[in-house]
């Protein structure tokens, strides 16, 4: 939980001076190796009470994806 915390982070510094090309590259590789590693977390360690959490946080980070290729002009 401590490197996915310190990832957001990192995360978070990216965007604080705006969205570029290389700052959205940058981030969304973070957020995916998060979401990897929060998807870990779910289905190797996960109890019945956590899987609302786990969820809430993947739907957060999808949600920051979109934004930050919105900004962009970019969709899917």
């Amino acid at each position: 939980m401590q490197a996915i915390e310190d990832a957001l982070g990192e995360a978070g510094s990216h965007l604080s001076g705006g969205i570029t090309e290389a700052t959205a590259r940058d981030v969304l590789a973070i957020l995916t190796d998060v979401g990897s590693q929060i998807g870990r977390l779910q289905v190797e360690c996960c109890t019945e009470a956590r899987l609302p959490l786990y969820s809430e946080a993947l739907e957060h980070l999808t949600r920051t994806q979109i934004g930050i290729n919105s900004e962009l002009g970019r969709g899917h």
